[in-house]
């Protein structure tokens, strides 16, 4: 009787998870297909419950206005808590936010650089080519400090 209630609950677990993930696929649809509300409905309590991916696309509908009020503290919030679980298009977007906010000081974007880099890098060393072009975007857009123009670009086609 134990040996089949650790079964069922197994069993339980992982159908919760693939339905989660089949939610976020359809709430990324909605997003990608401009259907904000159904994407909102979808990704909110995701994002809610910690999911990264609905925290990213959720942090990009508040920072553009996007079937929301547009509202850059709450998207910053939201790409913050994806950046901060790992998750690359999050990282990417809150490089961008701190790095062009009006008034950043170079301490506080070299900071968040520095952050993205460990990122990037820790997933490029398992094999994550996305993590590698991120790399290599850095690079080319020459955000790196310290770093010269031209050995910039040799790095970036060097990630490339």
């Amino acid at each position: 009787m134990k040996k089949t209630a650790i079964i069922l609950t197994a069993i339980l677990g992982f159908s919760q998870i693939a339905y989660a993930a089949d939610d976020l696929q359809m709430g990324v649809d909605a997003f990608n297909k401009k259907d904000y509300a159904q994407a909102l409905k979808i990704l909110q309590p995701l994002a809610d419950a910690g999911d990264a991916q609905a925290q990213f696309t959720l942090g990009a509908m508040y920072g553009q206005g996007m079937g929301v009020d547009r509202d850059r503290a709450k998207s910053l919030e939201l790409v913050t808590k994806s950046a901060d679980q790992g998750n690359l298009d999050g990282m990417e977007r809150l490089v961008m936010a701190v790095a062009f906010k009006p008034g950043a000081d170079d301490a506080e974007v070299d900071a968040i650089f520095d952050r993205a880099l460990k990122l990037y890098h820790a997933e490029s060393d398992k094999g994550n080519t996305k993590a590698m072009a991120k790399i290599a975007g850095m690079y080319e857009m020459v955000l790196l400090p310290g770093k010269s123009d031209e050995e910039s670009q040799t790095e970036a086609l060097k990630w490339y």
